[in-house]
This record gives C-alpha cells, sequence and structure tokens, in this order.
C-alpha cells in the first residue's frame, strides 16, 4: 500500500476550475505513506498529512470523490525513496507561483518540457508527486518536466493503474 497514489475529485469552485483547463476528472494527487496516512500538497496547509480515514468520511460524505492507483511494476525500494522524499517535505508550503505558471503553460498551450523557476521548498500536489518518483528513477511523461504535470497526467500515464 505504501507508495500507492491517491487521485481525488473534489467539489468546488477551484476544483471545477483544475478539471476543466487540464481536462481531466482528477484535481489532486496524493500518496499513501503508510496504511493510516496520506501525504499531500493542498492551498491551505501546504505538504502536510492526512489520515486516510479523512479520505473515507469525506467520500461517504459526498464532499470527494477519490480512486487509488498503483505505479506498475514498482519495487519495494523505489516506493521507499518516493515516500523518504516526500516525507521530507512535509512542512513545505503550497507552490502558487507554479500554480499561476501552470495555468497559463495550459491556456497557452505553452510546452511544459521544463520549468522556468524551481522552488524546491514549495509544491504543488502532482509537483509533489511527479518529483518523489523521479527520485525514485520513475516518470509519469517523458515530454512533461515533473514539476510542470497535473493530477490528470499521473492518472492517464502508460505506468499507472487503476486499482480501486
Amino acid at each position: 500500500m505504501k507508495g500507492t497514489l491517491i487521485l481525488v475529485r473534489n467539489k468546488g469552485i477551484v476544483s471545477y476550475l483544475i478539471r476543466k483547463l487540464t481536462n481531466s476528472y482528477w484535481n489532486h494527487v496524493g500518496i499513501i505513506e503508510n496504511e493510516d496516512t496520506v501525504i499531500e500538497s493542498t492551498f491551505g496547509r501546504g505538504v502536510a498529512r492526512t489520515d486516510l480515514i479523512d479520505f473515507l468520511n469525506d467520500s461517504k460524505a459526498k464532499k470527494l470523490e477519490f480512486a487509488l492507483y498503483k505505479i506498475k511494476d514498482i519495487t519495494e525500494e523505489q516506493a521507499d525513496t518516493m515516500v523518504k522524499f516526500i516525507s521530507q517535505r512535509v512542512g513545505h508550503k503550497y507552490d502558487f507561483f507554479q500554480f499561476i505558471s501552470l495555468f497559463f503553460m495550459l491556456i497557452l498551450k505553452i510546452t511544459r518540457r521544463s520549468e522556468p523557476m524551481d522552488y524546491t521548498s514549495k509544491w504543488l500536489c502532482s509537483e509533489l508527486i511527479a518529483e518523489c518518483a523521479y527520485q525514485a528513477g520513475i516518470k509519469f511523461h517523458k515530454n512533461i518536466d515533473p514539476d510542470n504535470i497535473t493530477p490528470g497526467d499521473i492518472a492517464s500515464s502508460d505506468i499507472t493503474i487503476r486499482v480501486k
């Protein structure tokens, strides 16, 4: 279960705009750290741990929908590397500049092969997941820089598979 990705479809206007702009069903992504905890980056809290039970409760209350995705052929060592990398970022802030930059890249259809500025202490949810995977030798898309990836890109990657 460690290293499993949790793709989320939240209610709300910002979530709706993210889905519309990225042409994706999903607007958020986190990673399961252990059987009880997800690590994610959110507007309000930055990189933080969330109880997995909160996702279950919010899903039951119809506040969100989520699905679990596995990375195909991931080794235990790679999952450990990913979780270690991401757990070391807990407490970092959300990357609002990157959010706006990615927004304009998508609207203007600018290539997402590289990022103009890299703030290693601020993170978007999908950027954080893609970067921790990259640290483990995993890349979701060869033509998209990990800093510019979206939750939809992760879900539609050839290397991910929905498990629930």
